[in-house]
């Protein structure tokens, strides 16, 4: 019963009210591929998910899929990176490349000039990172 009332009053662990996010993020007006999203406040945990094809995806706070914390947030873009190596599956790969070189002023929390204020039930994000 606990757990229905919960999901109803859309809380996360210890009590924290979520919203659900979806978004476009986009690099020079054009998708991302894939990148990391992460949303950060000073009262609660931080919220960590993927951007895959220019969409927010995965969000995950306290459990996957449940949000991101209501109130302001800053939001950091990351690159996402890859195993590069010879791909003949006999020697495991320790290399890592980029799959799309985010700018390095959108991963850091005292760089990056995205915000959200999050609010309950669901919000609609755009991102457009610039590469210059």
């Amino acid at each position: 019963m606990l757990l229905l009332l919960a999901a109803v009053a859309g809380c996360g662990g210890n009590g924290v009210q979520m919203g659900s996010v979806v978004g476009q993020v986009t690099l020079d007006g054009q998708p991302i591929k894939e990148a990391v999203i992460s949303f950060t406040s000073d009262f609660t945990r931080s919220t960590r998910g993927k951007i895959i094809n220019g969409e927010i995806v995965d969000l995950e706070t306290f459990e996957p899929n449940d949000g991101v914390p209501v109130g302001k947030q800053r939001v950091t873009i990351r690159t996402a990176y890859a195993a590069a190596g010879n791909n003949d599956g006999t020697t495991p790969s320790y290399n890592t490349v980029p799959i799309v070189k985010i700018p390095p002023k959108y991963e850091l929390l005292n760089t990056t000039p995205f915000e959200a204020d999050i609010q309950r039930g669901k919000n609609e994000l755009k991102f457009d990172l610039q590469s210059r």
